[in-house]
């Protein structure tokens, strides 16, 4: 059961996506990451790549993000976000039904406060998607970057970015980026 944890919809029940095509990050963790970023979230925008339930954003809107879009490429688990945005008569996120890559390669004039990456273990694309978010600045001047991993994942990041915290919560790891002043 995947749950909202605070905000204007806590405790409302979301749909999921098949654990077969998603890894659900823990309620626990969920929560210890918004407790994190919880004081800059409220007027945000926020991008979720690789969204599998769409839990990042709905938890952002929920405490107050501005604009949320969820990017998700497998169409069951965009179809259920879809669901869940019906269902909760949600207007201020959208959902895209493609590759996060391309949406990072060709997302333009638009800029995010959070960029929030947890693409497949087994898919070697953080890499790429800083790069990508470097090139075309989709991170605003103090905005950060989560990528939600596990433990043993080390990052690269591009000259510009900078790695400016980790946190463990059991087997997820959290990696916080930033602009390199």
């Amino acid at each position: 059961m995947l749950r909202i944890i605070a905000g204007k919809y806590r405790s409302r029940i979301l749909e999921q996506p098949p654990l077969s095509i998603t890894r659900p990050t823990i309620d626990r963790a969920r929560e210890a990451l918004f407790n994190i970023i919880q004081n800059n979230i409220e007027n945000s925008v926020v991008l979720d790549c690789f969204a599998g339930s769409g839990a990042f954003c709905f938890e952002a809107v929920s405490r107050g993000a501005t604009k949320a879009i969820a990017i998700e490429k497998n169409p069951i688990a965009f179809a259920i976000i879809q669901k869940n945005l019906e269902k909760l008569n949600i207007n201020n996120m959208e959902v895209k039904n493609m590759d996060s890559l391309n949406y990072l390669e060709h997302a333009k004039n638009i800029q995010f406060d959070f960029i929030y990456l947890d693409p497949p273990y087994k898919l070697d694309v953080l890499k790429q998607c800083l790069g990508l978010i470097a090139k075309n600045q989709l991170l605003k001047r103090y905005g950060k970057i989560i990528i939600e991993t596990n433990i043993d994942t080390t990052i690269d990041t591009p000259n510009e970015l900078i790695i400016i915290d980790e946190r463990i919560y059991g087997k997820t790891k959290f990696i916080f980026i930033n602009w390199i002043d």
